[in-house]
């Protein structure tokens, strides 16, 4: 089972932090590191070296966000250039994140993963590594966003016995702690079972509480057969502030950063369900079926503040306030078989990945609204008025059922032609049955689309250290949202982009680069337009981005990132043409950057101790598409120190420390402030 399970694991376990010395093994291959990946399966859907995949992909292993000190999936926009917190649709309480001023979409170990907005925060509990692709991936995972692809890579079971508990503590009132076991029970079982309980007051009051339990099975019946078992739960209270510190005209309101002016109630709780099993078979020397088949039920309350309030004449007292009641109920449901076979016609290698999805999304979502009282004085002690939802009127928006059909077939061919070229082809047929019905206004539709989504992509490496890569992609998002009036059986959404690139490896691969230029077409994202969401927005990005992972010593990481992104608006009306026309888009930077760096002694009686630190810049963000109101450019720098043995981790991560003022995201007609300087204190024991 051991050897079984080795296998399984691959590049998982290999990011992973041993727990054990292992046997030592005589290889020719470059030294490995745990900082610095070499392969992923996110861009092809097999597992491929990075340097053969025609597109800009990246993986974030779990070593590096632990070693920043990363409480959920936030993390990971600090260590990816053009990775940004969405600049609209982001209300604070679950994850959504932008990837070259586009949406991004959702993906745990290759499956679909909830919705877009209004979906649940993610945390790193059950997290081997974090695998990006950059641009439109329809073509191999269907109706998605063009932004690009965030695939969560499950922990899975090691080889040999581990157990592992933490335990965090530190500002805002914030602690942490969880266990980790795995390892195998007899021949052909093994498991993996993380557990996480977080809590944290925030910054403003701001707070969050989670609780994750996530068991993993990995069974091996017989050489060349595995399933994979995994059922997640999560239960997830977060505070929504949706409001922040508001513009004024073109500036924020100077008021102290801690101010609070979201409704004392604002608070979402959810609870997630999800099961899902894996079986790859081996049916034939060179021939591999995958199955996936995934189910997902997910309950959502949300009380939030809503719409974008403005100041009466006397400048000092905020009104057009309204707060939102909303119930969200989704259950998903996902299959697919992908057949892979490797096979060789003259002198080219095939790998031919072919498959059918089926895909079910189910949503019965209510809402209510209600208008709140001024706040009279925002310049001193303001006080929100309202103490509770009692004596509140209730307005009725919507109460819908909708549902997305998702019938899809595709095939996609990775070619090496000798050596040094490696091609990549792509096709896929998704067939969209769209249904929305709303009983509050009457309205009852149902749309079908046939979409044919593609990529093509060409690899050159002239000498095996560095690869130049271009490719083109198209995509198609069929929309199912619960924040939209009508956010269903509407015309999907679709992505166009033009990559060039190149990445290179130095040191036996223990520095690794990729620089890659780009321009993306958006077409057909949702737009208010008076009281109704229409798909009718048009958006062009583009821009140069540079990633740096490496290790170049033994015990000294050094990470770098730097993105340039324009945008520019293209359509925002039906009846205006001109409307918000080459304006750029909401929350995305034309530059930013991040620094990381730490250094681990590896002998002598300081053998184990450790530190490091770094900092992330980003460049102003406009809050509107108007462009009138635009959030302060930033820096913002993290200090870390740690002493590591075998059996135990000490660690404390200072954030913020020159308690810099900023504002990390735009909230409809706001800013959201940035935690000021924080300390956290881990210690981590394995047995």
């Amino acid at each position: 089972m051991t050897a079984a399970i080795a296998s399984l694991a691959g590049e998982v376990c290999a990011q992973e932090k041993p727990v054990v010395p292992l046997p030592e093994v005589n290889v020719s291959a470059p030294p490995a590191s745990r900082y610095v990946p070499e392969r992923s399966s996110v861009g092809t859907k097999t597992d491929t070296p990075l340097m053969d995949v025609p597109a800009s992909v990246q993986t974030v292993p779990r070593e590096l966000l632990y070693d920043q000190g990363a409480f959920n999936l936030d993390g990971i926009i600090r260590n990816v250039s053009g990775v940004q917190q969405s600049g609209n649709s982001n209300y604070g309480f679950f994850s959504t994140y932008s990837i070259r001023g586009l949406a991004s979409q959702f993906y745990r170990d290759g499956v679909l993963d909830a919705s877009q907005v209004n979906g649940y925060l993610r945390t790193l509990t059950d997290v081997a590594r974090v695998d990006i692709l950059k641009g439109p991936g329809s073509a191999l995972y269907g109706s998605g966003a063009p932004g690009g692809t965030i695939s969560l890579i499950s922990k899975l079971p090691t080889p040999t016995p581990l157990y592992s508990a933490y335990g965090m503590g530190g500002s805002f009132g914030t602690y942490q702690f969880g266990t980790d076991m795995g390892g195998p029970l007899g021949e052909t079982l093994g498991y993996r079972l993380n557990t996480n309980h977080f809590h944290t007051d925030g910054f403003r009051d701001v707070g969050s509480t989670y609780t994750e339990f996530v068991p993993l099975m990995v069974w091996t019946p017989v050489p060349g057969q595995t399933l994979a078992a995994k059922f997640d739960f999560r239960t997830i209270e977060a505070v929504a502030d949706t409001v922040g510190i508001p513009f004024k005209g073109r500036t924020l309101v100077d008021i102290p950063r801690d101010t609070k002016l979201y409704s004392p109630f604002s608070d979402t709780s959810q609870d997630v369900y999800r099961l899902a099993l894996k079986l790859d078979s081996e049916l034939a020397e060179g021939l591999i079926l995958q199955q996936n088949a995934a189910f997902m039920q997910r309950d959502l309350s949300l009380v939030r503040n809503a719409a974008s309030p403005t100041f009466l004449a006397n400048g000092a007292t905020l009104a057009g306030r309204a707060v939102r009641d909303q119930h969200d109920q989704w259950t998903d449901f996902i299959y697919q078989a992908e057949p892979i076979w490797k096979v060789k016609t003259g002198p080219l290698d095939h790998t031919i990945l072919s498959g059918f999805q089926f895909q079910m999304d189910l949503l019965y979502t209510r809402r209510q609204t209600a208008s709140l009282l001024n706040i009279t004085n925002i310049y001193h002690d303001p006080v929100v008025p309202e103490a509770n939802m009692k004596n509140l009127r209730w307005v009725p928006n919507f109460n819908r059922n909708s549902h997305l059909f998702d019938y899809a077939l595709y095939v996609q061919d990775q070619i090496a032609i000798g050596s040094q070229w490696k091609w990549r082809g792509g096709l896929r047929w998704d067939h969209f049955d769209s249904y929305d019905k709303d009983r509050v206004n009457p309205y009852e539709h149902q749309l079908y689309n046939d979409k044919f989504s593609w990529n093509v992509g060409l690899a050159f490496q002239p000498v095996p250290q560095t690869s130049f890569y271009g490719g083109i992609s198209k995509s198609y998002l069929s929309i199912l949202t619960s924040e939209a009036a009508m956010g269903a059986a509407l015309v999907p959404e679709s992505g166009l982009q033009y990559e060039l690139g190149n990445r290179s490896q130095f040191l036996n691969g223990m520095i690794r680069t990729n620089i890659a230029i780009f321009q993306t077409y958006r077409k057909n994202f949702l737009v208010t337009v008076g009281t109704n969401t229409e798909p009718i927005g048009e958006q062009r990005t583009e821009g140069v981005e540079f990633d740096f992972a490496s290790e170049p010593l033994p015990g000294w990481v050094l990470w770098a990132n730097y993105a340039y992104t324009t945008t520019a608006l293209m359509r925002l009306s039906p009846a205006d043409p001109s409307a918000g026309k080459n304006h750029s888009a909401q929350g995305v930077p034309e530059n930013a950057g991040a620094l990381w760096t730490t250094y681990e002694i590896q002998g002598g009686p300081l053998k184990g101790f450790g530190g490091g630190g770094g900092f992330i810049y980003k460049g102003g963000v406009f809050v509107d598409t108007l462009n009138t109101m635009k959030l302060p450019q930033f820096v913002t720098g993290d200090l870390v120190a740690f002493y590591r043995m075998p059996r135990a981790e000490f660690q404390v991560n200072i954030k913020n420390i020159s308690d810099a003022t900023y504002y990390f995201a735009p909230r409809n007609g706001a800013g959201a402030p940035g935690d000021p300087i924080s300390a956290f204190a881990t210690v981590t024991l394995r047995y």
